[in-house]
């Protein structure tokens, strides 16, 4: 969430810099609102699911069964979300972060 929150000032800034007299790009607080308030979304999303997990385990204990493992639903949500993060690339594709990375992943530093 962090490099999430850091991505995002910098793809603002980025906007601010590509169009200077328009005042609908860059660092905007209703959008950073907007923002801040998925990301709690996306938390209270996982913590559920944790406790859905947590559920399952201690029910099926009493029972008579043990489930296999332990976390199942919030490792399941929280991948759901890292791997439908289109806005993410989208970001990095705005500040320049895509070649970069995409460079050090294929080992042409």
């Amino acid at each position: 969430m962090v490099v999430g929150y850091i991505t995002g000032m910098l793809a603002s800034k980025t906007e601010a810099i590509d169009h200077p007299s328009d005042v609908s790009y860059g660092w905007n607080s209703k959008k950073g609102t907007k923002g801040i308030i998925k990301k709690v979304d996306y938390l209270c999303v996982i913590a559920v699911a944790i406790v859905v997990d947590y559920f399952i385990v201690t029910f099926s204990g009493k029972l008579g069964f043990q489930m296999p493992g332990t976390a199942f639903f919030g490792l399941l949500v929280t991948t759901w979300y890292l791997l439908n993060r289109k806005c993410w690339t989208d970001r990095c594709k705005c500040t320049g972060m895509a070649a970069k990375v995409h460079s050090r992943a294929m080992g042409q530093d």
